[in-house]
């Protein structure tokens, strides 16, 4: 079965769909760098209006992503930028497991260090 990168995923609070021009001012959500090899993929560059940060829409979008990741996948990663206290936090919150720091390049900015963490499939 190939992972679907673009699902339709339904919780008690949200519906997460894939994007449409006209999302860009409200919401998105992604997954990224699928890596069957190493049964991992990556989610990133989910972002909510700052009002739903920290709180249940956001924890249920997480989860609906992760229990959609975990269909096909062992690993799920997340980088977020070392300063970025709050986003660490609440990758730590959802059970990310820091697993080292790695440089990355986000579009033209400078390369900038992440910390890499791991969500491992629950058996």
């Amino acid at each position: 079965m190939s992972f679907d990168l673009q699902p339709n995923l339904k919780g008690e609070l949200i519906e997460l769909r894939p994007l449409t021009p006209e999302d860009w001012e409200d919401l998105f959500t992604r997954f990224h760098g699928y890596d069957p090899p190493k049964s991992e993929i990556e989610i990133g560059w989910t972002f909510v209006a700052r009002k739903y940060w920290g709180g249940r829409y956001n924890a249920e979008m997480k989860q609906l992503m992760l229990d959609h990741a975990f269909k096909f996948v062992e690993n799920v990663v997340f980088f977020v930028g070392e300063n970025n206290i709050r986003s660490r936090k609440a990758t730590e919150k959802i059970g990310g497991i820091k697993a080292g720091m790695v440089e990355k390049v986000y579009g033209k900015r400078p390369p900038s260090l992440n910390v890499r963490y791991v969500i491992k499939k629950p058996h």
